[in-house]
C-alpha cells in the first residue's frame, strides 16, 4: 500500500496490522501569537477575579459584583479551554486494518484560530473547542456502507453506523480520500 505521490498519509505496521495514518492540518505560527495574548489576558483576568472573590468573601460586594463574577468566571474558563486547545498537539486520524473489523480513531484536529465569521462559524468554533473523538471498530455490515460520495465542493468518504453517517478522512485531500476508499474497499470487500 503506497499512498499517492506527495501525500502526507503514512502506512505503518502496529502489532502485526497495517495502520493508515492521516495527519491533521498544521496550526502554524498564529496559534503561538494568540496563546501569548491569552496568557497575558488571563493574568489580568485572574487579578480581576481575585479582587471580586475577595470582595464577595469579605461581604462588601453588591449584587452587581456577584453577578459579574459569574460571567467573569465563565469567560475565564472558556479562555483557559481555548488556550489548552491552542497548545494541545493534534492527534492524527488512524485506520487499523484488522480482520474482520476495521479499527478507527478519528483523532483530534488542530484548533483553527480564525475559522471564519458568522453564526455557522461560531457553532464550528464551539465544536472545535470541545471536539468529539471517536475510537471504535466498524463491523462487516457497517463496512458494506462505505461510500465515496461526490458533492459540489469535493468528495466525502462516509460509513454508516446505525443512524449516524460518519465522515472519514476529513483532513485528507480528494485524491487521498479516493486512495483510502480503494484501500478500504479492497481490504473489506
Amino acid at each position: 500500500m503506497t499512498p499517492p505521490g506527495g501525500s502526507r498519509i503514512k502506512v505503518e505496521i502496529e502489532d502485526g496490522r497495517q495502520v493508515v495514518v492521516v495527519p491533521q492540518d498544521n496550526a502554524g505560527l498564529t496559534r503561538y501569537l494568540v496563546a501569548v495574548f491569552l496568557v497575558l489576558w488571563l493574568s489580568m483576568w485572574f487579578a480581576g477575579f481575585w479582587g471580586a472573590v475577595n470582595s464577595v468573601i469579605g461581604g462588601s460586594a453588591g449584587l452587581f459584583i456577584t453577578v459579574w463574577l459569574t460571567g467573569w468566571t465563565f469567560g475565564g474558563l472558556v479562555a483557559m479551554r481555548f488556550l489548552y486547545r491552542l497548545m494541545r498537539p493534534s492527534v492524527p486520524e488512524r485506520f487499523i486494518l484488522g480482520r474482520p473489523r476495521l479499527g478507527y480513531d478519528s483523532g483530534v484536529p488542530t484548533f483553527q484560530v480564525f475559522a471564519g465569521f458568522g453564526m455557522k462559524h461560531q457553532l464550528e468554533f464551539w465544536r472545535m473547542l470541545f471536539p468529539k473523538r471517536m475510537v471504535c471498530e466498524f463491523s462487516q455490515t457497517e463496512l458494506a456502507t462505505l461510500k465515496l460520495r461526490e458533492s459540489d465542493e469535493s468528495n466525502r468518504l462516509t460509513i454508516d453506523r446505525g443512524t449516524e453517517r460518519i465522515d472519514l478522512g476529513n483532513r485528507a485531500s480528494e485524491i487521498e480520500r479516493e486512495w483510502l476508499f480503494e484501500v478500504l474497499r479492497s481490504e473489506y470487500a
